[in-house]
């Protein structure tokens, strides 16, 4: 029982968390969006106004992390459409829907922290000519993702 209660805590600091990740991402999508500086020579004409290329990917950018996180947090929500590694019986039901959810959680955060990062490069990139990281962090955001996958994966086969 202890480790249901462990999970439950968890599930929800995770939760909080990824929230509060996302809503930074959106606001400093909107503080970078909103300062990016306005170079006329590449502009294209949206809804009567003029928008970089770069404000236009930026902008993508930011829809595709949104999707992203979207997703994980609505497939969250319906824990019964889950595809589980290993067979749900009364008894691992509780344990495996915890697990999942800080999964998800978990993969949510690491989202919003890569896009956070890209959108300070492309700041960086942009306004102040210069460059935070290199390509490695993309495989450490990677790699990562594999670490929590195989986590979770060898947390589920302990409690099947």
């Amino acid at each position: 029982m202890k480790t249901i209660s462990i999970l439950r805590v968890s599930k929800s600091v995770l939760e909080l968390l990824s929230l509060v990740t996302m809503a930074a991402v959106f606001v400093l999508f909107a503080l970078i969006f909103k300062n990016y500086p306005a170079d006329n020579s590449y502009s294209i004409m949206l809804f009567g106004r003029g928008f970089t290329v770069e404000k236009i990917t930026l902008f993508v950018l930011f829809g595709i992390g949104a999707g992203i996180n979207a997703a994980l947090f609505i497939a969250s929500r319906f824990p019964s459409l889950y595809r589980y590694p290993f067979k749900i019986t009364a008894d691992n039901i509780e344990v495996q829907y915890h697990l999942a959810k800080i999964m998800l959680s978990i993969m949510q955060l690491l989202i919003s922290a890569f896009f956070w990062l890209l959108f300070i490069q492309m700041y960086n990139n942009g306004v102040k000519n210069t460059s935070l990281w290199d390509w490695s962090v993309l495989f450490v955001f990677l790699g990562l993702f594999g670490a929590a996958v195989g986590v979770y994966f060898l947390l589920a086969y302990r409690f099947k």
